[in-house]
């Protein structure tokens, strides 16, 4: 049995149904949100570093995704691309937009306080510190990027997170 098979995001609802776990992009304008609240507004540079930091620490506290869609590598580090299309036109300013009930987002306390710790930790390094880090030799990114973007498989991100 592959690594992959190990990954839910989904669950069940009471009555037997399949939902996902969140979405990446509900997930991003969380974090938009709560950075902009806290004045401390995120590039989408840090907000694609931060996803993926959320997705990993998931992966390493709860054995799960946080999030659907593909992490690809790309050249500034591992991107949601999704989300990375979504706030392109900030370029690499930072993003002010405000979204409504995402403070309500997340079932429990505990994956709220990972995704917080995240964004907090993250906010203390500059945003190329952050791209240092994911390029590291033993990271997801590294095992994948030749030069042009490539999905990072989960495999990877569960390898990564559970060392």
């Amino acid at each position: 049995m592959g690594l992959q098979k190990r990954f839910v995001v989904f669950s069940y609802t009471s009555e037997g149904d399949i939902t996902m776990k969140y979405k990446a992009m509900d997930i991003a304008k969380y974090i938009v949100n709560k950075c902009v609240e806290d004045n401390r507004p995120v590039s989408n540079l840090q907000l694609q570093k931060i996803l993926y930091y959320v997705q990993i620490n998931y992966i390493r506290k709860l054995d799960q995704a946080a999030f659907d869609g593909e992490i690809e590598a790309w050249q500034y580090g591992p991107v949601v691309p999704e989300v990375y299309y979504e706030f392109a036109d900030c370029g690499g300013t930072d993003i002010y937009r405000t979204y409504s009930n995402t403070n309500n987002l997340f079932k429990n306390k505990i994956e709220k306080q990972i995704v917080d710790k995240v964004i907090a930790l993250c906010l203390r390094l500059n945003p190329w510190e952050l791209v240092e880090r994911t390029h590291r030799p033993d990271t997801p990114w590294a095992k994948v990027y030749d030069g042009f973007p490539e999905v990072i498989p989960y495999d990877y991100l569960y390898e990564y997170a559970k060392r």
